[in-house]
């Protein structure tokens, strides 16, 4: 199953009806023309609950939900210190974690890894893991996107001064203790707070 977030709504992508918590709304689609169809009315009535699409096999229909978009990716980083701190940026009033754009020829590792440092000047960052990646749509202009986000557990012993990226509309970057995670996820995107929220907790 693959999820998709729109905003604070949730498409699931399955091949089989399944029983969702907090999902009541579901459509069966039967191939990739009532799948460009359902996605036209979707974006007309602003639909803002989640919802269930299924009726054919699961990488292909996420494959023809993908092709209705232009289709990027980006990574980042869940950054902690030698004080078991997470690493935080606030942008556009938003907290969320350092990401960005994969340029050419860049892994999503290197990316990631690039990304943190360019955001927030944290150097001497060690990848972790590789954690779960995010999908969400979004609107540029009066194109639709459809951004991957490759996300890495990294750790650094880094002790110098935290310089958010300011034509990148970052305020602030901040070293959060663990405690107060769960507050700034809560203020952050849907995205973060459904996948990250268990993994972030104060006992993680």
């Amino acid at each position: 199953m693959y999820k998709v977030f729109n905003s604070d709504s949730l498409i699931f992508l399955n091949s089989e009806d399944v029983l969702l918590s907090n999902c009541e709304y579901k459509v069966k689609l039967g191939n990739s023309k009532e799948l460009e169809s359902f996605l036209r009315q979707y974006f007309a009535d602003n639909y803002s609950k989640d919802i269930l699409v299924f009726g054919y096999e699961t990488e292909k229909l996420f494959a023809d939900f993908c092709s209705a978009f232009i289709y990027l990716e980006a990574a980042g980083g869940i950054v902690k210190n030698k004080n078991n701190e997470i690493l935080f940026i606030k942008r556009l009033d938003v907290w969320d974690f350092p990401k960005g754009k994969i340029e050419d020829g860049e892994s999503p590792k290197e990316a990631a890894m690039r990304e943190v440092e360019e955001e927030t000047s944290v150097e001497n960052l060690q990848i972790i893991k590789g954690l779960q990646s995010t999908y969400h749509i979004y609107k540029y202009k009066k194109a639709l996107i459809l951004k991957k986000t490759w996300w890495f557990e990294m750790q650094t012993d880094f002790s110098g001064e935290l310089i958010p990226q300011e034509n990148e509309y970052i305020e602030l970057a901040e070293w959060q203790n663990k405690e107060d995670v769960t507050d700034l996820l809560n203020k952050s995107y849907r995205s973060l707070r459904d996948t990250f929220a268990n993994y972030l907790t104060p006992d993680s």
